[in-house]
C-alpha cells in the first residue's frame, strides 16, 4: 500500500482480493470495496500523505481506509483520491511522486502543503454518487502559470489542446480524455458549456494560454432544472 504498512495479495491479472494494513503493531485485514488498484494504474506510484485533523474546514476527519458504503458503491477515501489522481493523469498526462490529501462527503483535496487546501489546493475533485461522493461531479485546477508557483502542474509540461482548436470542440477535446467524468456522447460545446445527446450537460471554465486552451474547471452532468437552482 502506497505510504502505510501493510501488504495486498492479488489474483493472476493484478486484482487486489485482500489487503492487510499495519495497525497498533499487527496486521488487520481491511474490508472489501468495490475498486482496486486496476482502476487508477497510473496514479497508484503516488505517495499520498492524508491530513485528517480538520484545519481549514475540509476533512471529515476520517481514517482514509475506513471503507465507505453510499448504498451504491464501497470505497474508501484513499481510493477517491487516486481514482481522482487517476482523472488528472488522463486529462493533462502528468503524474505526481508526492502530495498531501484531505478528503470529506463532498470531495477531495490535494495540495504540496500539509495546510494548503483551502488557499492553494493545485486539484479538487467530487466524484459522485457512482464513486462515493454526495455531490455533482467535477474539479478545478490549479495550473502553475496561471494560479502561483506553489502548484505542480505546468502547463508547458502537460497535454494540452492545439492553440487553433475550434472553440466548439475545446471543451469535447478535454472531455474525451476523462473516464469518471465521462458520462455520454457529447453532441456540441462551446467555451462554457458541453452538451450530450440525454440532453445534459456540463459546465466548464478554460483560459487561453501560450500553451493552447487549459481547462480549470468542470463539473456536470446538469439538467436545465439542476443548473437554476
Amino acid at each position: 500500500m502506497p505510504d502505510m504498512g501493510g501488504f495486498v495479495v492479488t489474483d493472476s491479472h493484478d486484482a487486489v482480493l485482500v489487503r492487510y494494513a499495519l495497525r497498533d503493531g499487527g496486521m488487520v485485514r481491511l474490508p472489501m470495496t468495490d475498486f482496486t488498484v486496476l482502476d487508477y494504474p497510473d496514479a497508484a506510484g503516488t505517495r499520498l500523505e492524508f491530513i485528517t485533523a480538520d484545519i481549514e474546514g475540509l476533512s471529515d476527519s476520517r481514517d482514509p481506509d475506513d471503507v465507505l458504503y453510499s448504498g451504491r458503491v464501497r470505497i474508501a477515501h484513499r481510493q477517491q483520491a487516486y481514482l481522482a489522481l487517476q482523472e488528472l493523469y488522463n486529462l493533462t498526462g502528468l503524474r505526481l511522486d508526492f502530495c498531501y490529501c484531505t478528503a470529506n462527503a463532498s470531495g477531495v483535496y490535494f495540495s504540496l502543503l500539509p495546510d494548503g487546501f483551502a488557499q492553494r489546493s493545485f486539484f479538487a475533485a467530487s466524484l459522485g454518487e457512482d464513486y462515493g461522493g454526495s455531490e455533482i461531479s467535477g474539479f478545478r485546477l490549479a495550473w502553475r502559470e496561471l494560479a502561483g508557483e506553489w502548484s505542480p502542474l505546468v502547463l508547458a509540461e502537460a497535454v494540452c489542446p492545439e492553440p487553433w482548436l475550434p472553440p466548439g470542440t475545446i471543451l469535447q477535446w478535454y472531455y474525451d480524455r476523462l473516464k469518471i467524468f465521462h458520462t455520454g456522447e457529447a453532441v456540441y460545446g462551446d467555451r462554457q458549456n458541453l452538451y450530450l445527446v440525454d440532453g445534459a450537460y456540463y459546465a466548464g471554465e478554460v483560459q487561453e494560454t501560450e500553451w493552447g486552451p487549459a481547462l480549470v474547471s468542470f463539473s456536470g452532468p446538469y439538467t436545465g432544472i439542476e443548473m437554476n437552482q
